[in-house]
């Protein structure tokens, strides 16, 4: 990540917090902007993706998991609310490949969520690359590379597109990028700090 956070492109927002220490909270409420003491705006007022779509916005959710039972019920339902919906099953390493496809369509406005497994409990979510690189690593520590990886394929992939902006929270850390063609653009603070 520290080649990532180095480059001009980068932006690292410092302070930010979860309304949430559970991903299928934390999700539901950054998209649909509600709070822990009050879900209404998830069912009775617009989230991000109906928002992007009032707008011209085709809207796609790229996103490692179902989006129905225990786990994406919250963020599921704002889930199906995109145009195009497409999963992995639990495999991060599909979700680059997906966006290159999806920054392939014709669509000239685009909203683009990915959402990755990243580093959850059993940390499992890693592979041969990452024991090779870091041999001594505990298995939470080889989540971390992997996550690093999956996220450093995106940038890839948003590197070869001539605009585009991203914007990736997690638990560790939050950050957002903003590209036009290979320029440094402003971009203001998504996140409720």
């Amino acid at each position: 990540m520290t080649k990532i956070f180095s480059t001009e492109d980068s932006c690292v927002l410092n302070n930010a917090h979860s309304s949430s220490p559970i991903t299928r909270d934390s999700v539901s409420m950054t998209l649909a902007f509600h709070t822990p003491e009050n879900e209404e705006n998830l069912f009775n007022n617009k989230s991000i993706i109906e928002m992007a779509k009032a707008n011209g916005y085709k809207t796609y959710w790229l996103g490692f998991q179902d989006i129905q039972g225990p786990y994406g019920s919250k963020y599921g339902f704002i889930a199906q609310k995109s145009d195009d919906l497409r999963l992995t099953n639990y495999n991060d390493n599909k979700l680059a490949n997906l966006l290159a496809k999806v920054l392939s369509d014709n669509a000239q406005k685009r909203f683009i969520i990915i959402h990755l497994y990243g580093n959850h409990l059993p940390y499992d979510n890693y592979d041969t690359i990452d024991k090779k690189a870091l041999p001594k690593a505990t298995d939470y520590d080889l989540t971390i590379h992997h996550t690093d990886r999956i996220v450093n394929d995106i940038l890839s992939v948003i590197n070869a597109k001539i605009e585009f902006n991203l914007y990736r929270r997690s638990r560790r850390y939050s950050q957002c990028w903003s590209w036009i063609g290979k320029r440094k653009r402003t971009i203001f603070d998504p996140l409720y700090v």
